[in-house]
């Protein structure tokens, strides 16, 4: 009797485990702006969605030191080659981009990518998420920043 006790104890920690979700992190509303930018970490899976034409996802992190990064960037294939979100990378003021050119990165609806690498110093930065020109509002993005 003991024995059976045991085993459904252990069999449903593990169906609770398995059911808590594949991503480190989620989005949460409102991050539209700067100062409701939900906090992440790098090297983590985070998870989101463009809920709204309008809706802007801000996401903030912190580098300990100076070093590379790039996003990962994947969501459900969509049979179209145009552009479903825009990514931008914001220093810690929220306003200026990383680098001198347009730190603006397009991510198609049929395919996963990745950033280039963008060398960074040690600080705070932004990654921002918007809808690309042709996204219909619903469909979940998961990222990576890689450090």
């Amino acid at each position: 009797m003991k024995r059976i006790i045991v085993i459904s104890i252990v069999l449903f920690m593990m169906l609770a485990l398995l059911s808590t979700g594949v991503y480190a992190a989620s989005e949460s509303e409102a991050n539209d702006t700067a100062k409701t930018a939900d906090a992440i970490s790098v090297n983590t899976d985070v998870s989101g969605v463009i809920s709204r034409s309008s809706d802007v996802d801000w996401y903030k992190f912190s580098l300990p030191k100076d070093g590379y990064l790039t996003v990962d960037f994947r969501h459900e294939l969509i049979s179209s080659t145009s552009s479903y979100w825009s990514l931008y990378l914001y220093q810690a003021d929220g306003v200026t981009g990383v680098c001198d050119y347009d730190q603006r990165w397009e991510m198609a609806g049929n395919a996963n990518g990745a950033t280039p690498q963008v060398g960074l110093k040690a600080g705070v930065y932004y990654l921002v998420v918007t809808k690309g020109p042709y996204n219909t509002s619903g469909v979940e993005y998961i990222f990576n920043v890689n450090y």
